[in-house]
């Protein structure tokens, strides 16, 4: 990474130490990240004005992740930046994403792993979350193992995290499955952050069986978001909502008519 470190002293006497200059932690972050390593950010927390004290207090006060990287670190503002949590449950699967730069927070349940996967390729999620114990074969991302917690216990998890009486709020009563998933998301987003974010106040149903059913290789072949692809093309959004926006409607093409006119 060629880190220039900082260091005490001058010429002939200067002492590197283990730190980098912090305006140039972006860039050393970025490369990082986009290798799949997890960085530790750790800060000084207390005056050093008084040296005689010896070293002064220091403590981390994030973990950035691929799948928790926000805006105002490493990601451009047109991306997004999913974190997903897998989990099985009898026959079924329950999978939930996040991108924590936008609170886009959902959830879905499926019968088949071939299912799941599609939708992996579809979300192209920068870190997975595998509950212990699953045997399935995740395709090759950064994979974290996590405990997941009983149904019940992620119900109740959930609506004290979102301080409701019922999940109907959000619609996803009938997504129980995924639950686990969305608490090992929300446990992990908060070791990493130290401490809740503030834009993940609400989660929603992602609805797949009301839109075009896309596989890893469809999405291959139809080759959207390559430089001169269909994206290039239409794009002519003029803010990086509208392009994150625009991403989403390619990869989720509807199948109702009326909505299909309406959009």
């Amino acid at each position: 990474l060629s880190l220039t470190l900082t260091g005490r002293g001058k010429d002939e006497k200067r002492i590197p130490m283990c730190g980098i200059p912090f305006h140039a932690s972006e860039g050393y972050v970025s490369k990082l990240v986009q290798r799949g390593h997890k960085v530790a950010i750790c800060e000084q927390i207390e005056s050093d004005e008084d040296e005689s004290k010896g070293p002064t207090k220091r403590e981390v006060v994030r973990i950035i992740t691929p799948g928790t990287v926000q805006f105002n670190t490493v990601l451009v503002e047109s991306d997004t930046n999913y974190l997903a949590a897998l989990v099985k449950h009898g026959k079924n699967f329950g999978l939930s994403f996040i991108d924590i730069s936008t609170g886009e927070f959902k959830c879905e349940v499926f019968s088949s792993f071939d299912h799941v996967l599609n939708e992996i390729a579809r979300i192209d999620p920068k870190e997975i979350l595998i509950s212990e114990g699953f045997s399935e074969t995740i395709p090759k991302k950064t994979v974290v193992s996590f405990i997941p917690y009983q149904i019940n216990q992620a119900a109740d998890y959930l609506k004290k995290y979102f301080n409701v009486k019922d999940l109907k709020v959000f619609e996803i009563h009938d997504y129980q499955v995924a639950f686990p998933a969305m608490v090992g998301i929300l446990e992990y987003v908060e070791f990493t952050q130290k401490g809740k974010v503030d834009q993940i106040n609400s989660c929603k149903p992602a609805k797949i069986a009301e839109v075009c059913k896309l596989d890893e290789g469809v999405l291959k072949h139809l080759d959207l978001f390559s430089k001169g692809g269909l994206f290039d093309f239409l794009n002519y959004t003029k803010t990086s909502m509208g392009s994150r926006l625009l991403k989403q409607w390619l990869k989720y093409p509807l199948i109702e008519i009326n909505d299909i006119y309406s959009r």
